[in-house]
């Protein structure tokens, strides 16, 4: 039973403490020039790629560096984005709901098969 009491008081904060915090994890280091210089270049192939495509330069280097400059993996995601904006933003497509026809017997017939409704008329 003293096993339990010593896991019991233990303090977990304490116990998982590695002396780092979050935040010296997340910082951002910035661009050296041989990065920028390929942050340019690659920006212009993705430009001219999509052509006129409404998209921003924040978005076509964020794609970049993402994709750690591979131009055509940058290219694809923004048009798949761009498609997916459009998508949205056109109005859904409404299905054409239609009530089926009663035949003469009183059985329901879906319009639009072709079925013929075997009663007499």
């Amino acid at each position: 039973m003293s096993r339990h009491r010593m896991v019991r008081n233990l303090d977990l904060d304490d116990v998982l403490d590695d002396g780092y915090d979050e935040e010296d994890y997340i910082e951002e280091q910035p661009m050296t020039e041989d990065q920028q210089a390929q942050m340019a270049e690659a920006t212009e192939e993705v430009k001219a790629m999509l052509g006129g495509a409404k998209v921003t330069i924040k978005e076509i280097q964020d794609a970049l560096w993402y994709y750690y400059f591979d131009v055509n993996k940058a290219a694809v995601y923004l048009i798949d984005e761009l498609a997916k904006k459009q998508k949205a933003a056109s109005p859904a497509a409404v299905k054409k709901t239609t009530t089926p026809k009663t035949s003469q017997s009183g059985t329901a017939t879906p319009t639009g098969t072709g079925a013929k409704s075997s009663a007499p008329k």
